[in-house]
């Protein structure tokens, strides 16, 4: 694998490290600015791993300095991890739950997902596995991904997913998928 070396030629104008805080605070309901902080760095310090090539350089150019710094410092991996694998990374470094941990990650995620350009998203989340277009609040991808079979499609969320209770997000009536985006109960979080 060739590392492409990484020189900060930001993007996205008028973001600043301080915006993306403030966005991932209100995106989150943290209560101070210090926890958003601490979210933002831990998940871009994970992801920072999970992410190769071109995407990586121009992913951090979209990001603020600071934030690009952080996502950058880390040696990509060989292969990706799984959706369980990295929530149970970031499990363990910031030592909360499971549930806890997929809050965070998809408050920092969808605020990055509105920063930078939903093509560049698209091209990074196919390198992932499905899970992270969940994460990145991007859950229609995962048909354009073929990742969910369509004979799941209408099937309450029990059937795929026996005995988990749905995720923050889920807003179908009786927990069933009424449209062709799926909410984000826990169909790909099967270790939750």
């Amino acid at each position: 694998m060739t590392t492409v070396p990484y020189v900060y030629t930001p993007t996205t104008a008028g973001t600043t490290f301080e915006h993306l805080v403030e966005a991932v605070r209100h995106e989150g309901v943290y209560p101070t600015r210090e926890g958003a902080e601490k979210v933002i760095r831990t998940v871009l310090t994970v992801l920072g791993r999970q992410v190769t090539g071109e995407e990586r350089v121009e992913f951090a150019a979209h990001l603020p300095l600071e934030a690009a710094l952080v996502f950058t410092a880390q040696i990509p991996a060989a292969t990706p991890l799984t959706g369980c694998e990295f929530v149970n990374e970031l499990t363990t470094l910031t030592g909360g739950t499971g549930a806890t941990t997929r809050w965070d990650t998809g408050s920092v995620l969808r605020v990055v997902n509105r920063t930078v350009d939903n093509v560049l998203i698209d091209r990074i989340l196919t390198q992932l596995p499905p899970v992270y277009a969940l994460l990145f609040g991007r859950s229609e991808l995962i048909y354009r991904l073929n990742r969910i079979k369509v004979g799941q499609l209408n099937k309450p969320h029990t059937a795929l997913n026996p005995g988990k209770r749905p995720l923050r997000g889920c807003f179908h009536s009786k927990c069933r998928y009424a449209s062709a985006v799926p909410c984000l109960c826990t169909i790909t979080f099967a270790c939750a």
